[in-house]
């Protein structure tokens, strides 16, 4: 508990060691036998205030979505497809322009749309903007850039 500073809202910030390539806080465990064993700092604080985790196949979660909390009053267990759907549900899953690929822009998706409309042709708008025609197929038929349907 040396690394953790409690804030105001209630998390329990992690301030030891971090991944860089996922940024959750990791604590280092010396093992019985063998190296040490790398684990998550959530995880590990799920342990201590729970015990071990009850089967395969859970992971501990974090209900405030904040990366560093360790506040076990802040972490439940699931899958990861309750993970997943927790993300989806409170609006940070990465979609459309946010994603690192995206080509298009908010905007430029609404403006196909409304192309579209008006009787353009895929392949023309699909060259203004840069990307194929199946891609222009699929935001017209919606399924490509869905949450922006009801805009």
């Amino acid at each position: 508990w040396a690394n953790v500073t409690k804030s105001e809202n209630g998390c329990w910030i992690w301030t030891g060691r971090f991944t860089q390539e996922t940024g959750y806080g990791v604590f280092y465990r010396s093992r019985q036998t063998g190296p040490r064993k790398q684990i998550g700092a959530h995880r590990l604080s799920w342990e201590l205030a729970h015990g071990a985790l009850p089967h395969d196949g859970l992971i501990v979660c974090h209900a405030c979505d904040n990366r560093a909390c360790v506040n076990p009053a802040h972490l439940f267990l699931g899958t990861c497809a309750d993970n997943s759907r927790d993300m989806v549900v409170k609006g940070r899953s990465v979609r459309g322009a946010r994603a690192r690929s995206a080509v298009l822009t908010d905007e430029d998706v609404l403006t196909m749309r409304a192309r579209l409309r008006a009787g353009d042709t895929n392949k023309a708008i699909a060259r203004d903007f840069g990307v194929s025609e199946p891609h222009v197929s699929g935001i017209k038929h919606g399924k490509f850039w869905k949450h922006l349907l009801s805009a």
